[in-house]
């Protein structure tokens, strides 16, 4: 065999044996249960018709958002309330990178992240302590709501 032809097999062979890097957004709730466990909580979103599903992974708290049983947003958070490290963010956000790589923004501990497919957008504030990612359309329309409550045009 060439030795072209030989390393083209190899890397063949890895890419069929290596586990599928999917995104964790656009799951749905059973492969989200099997990835992180039993389900804790089960709760109404604030956006209508999702429902947000609580999880506990090792030493992660994980907040599962979902709409037609599809996984649009995952908050995490440490169990013992610490904050993340560069390198958990760096994971958290490899582990959602879909078809596309992160855009990242970092600030003195604050992270504002896009993907370069404008599909999925993370946010992380150490002053919280939270990671969260979600789709892009779902983020602007709970942030339109909350902005909404807060400002009590609810409805306008």
């Amino acid at each position: 065999m060439k030795p072209g032809a030989t390393l083209f097999v190899l890397l063949l062979t890895l890419w069929l044996c290596a586990e599928p890097a999917q995104a964790r957004l656009g799951e749905n709730l059973d492969q989200c249960a099997a990835r992180y466990g039993s389900i804790v909580k089960e709760e109404e979103g604030i956006i209508p018709s999702t429902t947000v599903y609580s999880f506990q992974k090792k030493h992660v708290n994980i907040l599962v958002t979902t709409s037609q049983n599809v996984c649009i947003k995952i908050t995490y958070s440490k169990v013992d309330g610490s904050p993340f490290s560069r390198d958990e963010i760096e994971t958290l956000l490899q582990s959602n990178v879909g078809t596309s790589a992160w855009g990242v923004q970092e600030k003195d501990g604050t992270y504002s992240c896009l993907r370069n497919d404008y599909k999925a957008i993370a946010l992380y504030n150490k002053g919280d302590k939270e990671f969260s990612v979600s789709d892009y359309n779902f983020r602007e329309k709970e942030t339109a709501l909350l902005r909404a409550k807060r400002t009590g045009l609810e409805g306008f």
